[in-house]
């Protein structure tokens, strides 16, 4: 199988309508890493990696800086700036000094890295032209760092004239016109002009460039020495400009787009016109270009092992590599890998990866989709395709003896109503509260509803399916489901209940019957702002927010995801349990106010987790002579036993470092205190922080603490072995997560409260 990374430009969108095996001659064939931005790049240099290792590059300088002053030349300030850096983010920080780039991209998405390794040109290149040509304006230090020339035009003079003073000239093919900005202290030579801002010509630049992206069509640069070339071309002009000085000859720009099925129009049209080049920076056809060229089919073919997900292909065909997508999808966020992103899951599927993993189902991306992708769809089906498929397990539980006497209650007072089944699932861990408290609603107010029965029969302990739906086993939740199904029947109950959208939207898609969101029986009670989530915006609802919570899960492939903490009422138990919120469902708890209750607005599940894991790091680390003095005993006992041995010294000196370090946060150990006297909640947040650190990655950590045991003067010379293995490697994680169990932090926080 071949692989390759995709860009934004037209010879992307060209190969998948052939054999693009038939590239392989003209890559790079030794897999090798690759600094990779947010692949908006128009160039097609990416095509030429095979087998490409992607890493991002850092978005922020060592010291946590966005930008650092280094000094002054070719009149221009130069700076060091963070390669991975977009040029949107970039501007957002500089404008504050009065700062801008020298040169930057109409369109502002694309890393500064990249920028400067295709070296392009845009916006500013009529005075200063390409990145690097007689004068280097940018250049990269490293993968990571790079330096970049700034000026302080913050105002500009708007010229219909050609001015040897110009600093951008920029292009508007639709009226036939050219704008020469020069900035504003060349007033007193250049005469009377418009004086405009540069933030608002920036803004508008932007905004008529982002408009080029729509379904359908394909964004499009075209570059050449004769302007009167350039408008004889099919494309749809929107924007250009002038490259003039730092440039072997004076170019032209125009961009704009190209209806899909006219691609081919615009091939022959640089078949024909040879000096006419697809790339805004200073390159030129390489021979995978031109073969590209040669082959380019116009009809887009769905491969055969595709065909049961034809709809959602043809949907990622639309791709264009626009990178708006990314700001919004919490895996890309998580993991600073553009291979789990959107744009990183299409590259795949459209190069005939199939493979796979599962995702969050966020309907963010779809709404900043300016092309109309259905991306929760796409990401929802990629996972059945995948033949290794990712086994996850979510919690479920029987409920407790009160709940069972709330349901016989339930049963005896609505006897006149019919039988609904009441489904659990995994609420009984992640929302107990909300289970409790919509069953007293319907105690409560079951005789005012007219379409809902308030006559329920719990069904707890099943899974409804939604972990192997989202893995792509659908045949496994087909399974769940139908046990939902059986029992249903078997009780008569004409009815399902769902508390979480999750369950329901499974229910809904594979049971041939229509579930009910517990939500839409309490809803015209409910008059607090409500956070929905996406699966609840699946299924068709609409609310105040809808955040991605990332599920169940504290971490993503390797990297943890963040926790955050919202003033909301919430309907997914999932997101009751990340954001350490109340449950609309909760509300009616009786005798409860949980709401008042400042122990869930106020405590704050990052700060806890943040001490545990800081407390758990420097633990490991002060038992470095005690572990490599225990080394030896693997030779004795083997891995389990020397895995026995090192726990209890680990956990000592952790629970010794996180009582001191908590002590002295007096308004944590307050909020501790408060969360000490609910003894549901405080298990709660008490699981929250043990399955953190379980799903926590401290490869990092154990590299270290390998180095510093075999400096360490009490390793014995025949263990030295052992520290090498890569199974020492594992013990030493699994240890590190056996050492944070629920009952020690039970009683470091008892011991907390009552120091």
């Amino acid at each position: 199988m071949i692989k390759l990374l995709l860009d934004s430009s037209i010879f992307s969108r060209a190969i998948i309508t052939f054999d693009i095996s038939s590239l392989k001659k003209f890559m790079t064939t030794d897999e090798k890493e690759v600094v990779v931005g947010n692949l908006t790049s128009m160039s097609g240099e990416i095509l030429s990696y095979l087998n490409p290792k992607p890493i991002k590059a850092a978005t922020k300088l060592p010291d946590g800086s966005y930008y650092k002053i280094i000094g002054k030349k070719y009149g221009m300030t130069y700076a060091e700036v963070p390669a991975g850096l977009t040029f949107e983010e970039l501007i957002e920080r500089l404008k504050l000094e009065n700062l801008f780039p020298a040169i930057f991209p109409l369109y502002l998405k694309g890393t500064i890295g990249g920028f400067i390794s295709t070296n392009g040109s845009g916006f500013g290149s009529y005075k200063y032209g390409f990145v690097k040509y007689k004068i280097p304006v940018y250049e990269l230090k490293d993968k990571d760092t790079a330096v970049v020339g700034l000026v302080n035009y913050s105002e500009l003079i708007e010229l219909d004239q050609e001015s040897p003073f110009a600093w951008s000239a920029v292009i508007f093919p639709t009226e036939n016109i050219v704008k020469y900005y020069v900035p504003s202290f060349y007033s007193s030579v250049t005469g009377k002009g418009k004086v405009v801002s540069l933030e608002k010509v920036i803004n508008d630049i932007y905004s008529s460039v982002k408009s080029i992206l729509k379904r359908d069509y394909i964004p499009v640069c075209l570059r050449a020495s004769e302007y009167s070339i350039l408008i004889q071309s099919p494309i749809e002009s929107k924007l250009g400009y002038i490259i003039n000085y730092n440039s072997p000859s004076k170019f032209y720009v125009i961009c704009g787009n190209i209806k899909r099925d006219n691609l081919d129009k615009l091939f022959d049209f640089l078949k024909k016109n040879p000096s006419v080049y697809p790339f805004p920076s200073l390159q030129e056809y390489k021979e995978i270009h031109k073969f590209i060229l040669s082959k380019y089919k116009k009809e887009i073919k769905v491969p055969k092992n595709l065909e049961k997900i034809k709809l959602q292909y043809l949907d990622a065909v639309q791709c264009v590599n626009c990178g708006l997508c990314l700001d919004k999808c919490l895996a890309y966020n998580t993991t600073k890998n553009i291979i789990y992103s959107p744009v990183g899951k299409i590259n795949r599927l459209l190069t005939g990866v199939t493979d796979s993993e599962y995702c969050f189902g966020c309907k963010n991306e779809d709404d900043y989709c300016p092309v109309g992708i259905k991306i929760s769809e796409l990401t929802e089906v990629l996972p059945q395709l995948s033949r290794y498929k990712d086994k996850i397990s979510i919690p479920i539980d029987r409920v407790p003896s009160r709940l069972k006497e709330l349901e016989a209650r339930l049963d005896s007072k609505y006897k006149s109503y019919p039988v609904y089944l009441l489904f659990v699932g995994c609420a009984a861990k992640y929302d107990p509260l909300g289970l409790e408290g919509f069953m007293n609603f319907l105690l409560e107010k079951g005789e005012e509803l007219k379409d809902f029965s308030p006559r329920v029969k719990l069904l707890d302990n099943e899974c409804c399916g939604f972990d192997k739906y989202i893995t792509g086993d659908i045949e496994g939740a087909k399974s769940d489901v139908s046990k939902i199904v059986d029992i249903k029947n078997k009780l008569g109950a004409q009815k399902v209940y769902f508390l979480c959208p999750e369950g329901l939207y499974v229910y809904n898609s594979l049971s041939g019957d229509k579930g009910i969101l517990a939500y839409e029986v309490i809803k015209p009670y409910v008059k607090e702002k409500v956070y929905l989530g996406c699966w609840a915006k699946k299924l068709g609802f609409e609310g105040e927010e809808h955040e991605c919570a990332g599920l169940l899960f504290t971490s993503y492939k390797g990297a943890q995801l963040p926790l955050f903490k919202k003033n909301i009422i919430t309907i997914c138990p999932f997101s009751t349990w990340k954001f350490s919120t109340q449950s609309v469902y909760s509300l009616f708890k009786k005798g409860e106010n949980l709401k008042e209750d400042k122990t869930i607005f106020e405590f704050s599940d990052q700060l806890f987790t943040d001490y545990v894991i800081s407390s758990l790091k420097n633990g490991v680390l002060a038992s470095v002579d005690d572990i490599a003095d225990k080394t030896i005993n693997w030779i004795m006992g083997g891995k389990n036993y020397f895995i026995l041995l090192i726990i209890p010294i680990i956990r000592k000196r952790f629970s010794s470092l996180l009582v001191s370090s908590l002590s002295e946060n007096k308004e944590l150990v307050n909020s501790l205190k408060t969360l000490s006297e609910n003894k549901l909640l405080m298990e709660d947040k008490i699981r929250k922080v043990v399955d953190i650190v379980n799903s926590y990655n401290f490869t990092e950590l154990v590299s270290d603490l390998i180095v510093k045991i075999s400096n360490s003067p009490r390793l014995e010379y025949e263990a030295r072995k052992i520290i090498e293995s890569e199974d020492y490697k594992k013990a030493l994680e699994e240890v590190i997560k056996k050492v944070i169990v629920d009952r020690v932090l039970e009683d470091i926080i008892q011991e907390v409260i009552y120091r």
